[in-house]
């Protein structure tokens, strides 16, 4: 949900709600326990998952009291955001919901099927990030015009080697 706009007016704007949120517990406006509240009355069947930066056991006990199925903590690591959606498509493996294609109801199927479509499309965009900072994450120090004639490349290796960047290939 854009923060911009209410919470109303968004899911108001929406087809049908979404099957599962990733929520902060600090946003703008209304907070993060409330909207969970409102989200959990109104939608019983949605995932709530509380991504917070806040770590008291008092702020994860509000987090689950007001209907979130888990409570992250920040900074966490997209593996561990995985393994929790890979839970949450073990988890209602049997629940049925309504498939849809390009917005239209289809065949029936499962929500853990629907998660575990999700995960996987997550792993393919992890694994195109790090290819791309693979090819990316290239330095040159070679002075003005790439001659190496103000910075031996001696520097430029040992200055890419301490940023973790690889040597650009002409220079």
């Amino acid at each position: 949900v854009n923060c911009s706009l209410g919470l109303d007016d968004w899911l108001a704007s929406q087809r049908r709600p979404p099957d599962m949120t990733v929520l902060d517990l600090n946003l703008p406006g209304e907070g993060g326990l409330e909207v969970a509240r409102r989200l959990r009355a109104t939608y019983p069947a949605m995932g709530i998952v509380m991504l917070t930066g806040r770590k008291e056991t008092a702020d994860r006990i509000s987090g689950y009291a007001s209907g979130a199925d888990v409570y992250l903590t920040k900074p966490v690591s997209g593996e561990e955001l995985l393994a929790v959606l890979e839970r949450q498509a073990r988890e209602h493996r049997h629940t049925l919901c309504t498939g849809r294609t390009h917005g239209v109801h289809a065949e029936p199927t499962t929500f853990g099927l629907k998660i575990a479509v999700w995960v996987d499309e997550m792993r393919r965009n992890r694994d195109r990030l790090h290819q791309a900072r693979a090819a990316v994450a290239v330095g040159a120090i070679s002075g003005a015009v790439g001659t190496h004639s103000t910075a031996p490349p001696e520097l430029e290796e040992f200055v890419c080697r301490k940023l973790g960047l690889g040597l650009e290939a002409v220079s």
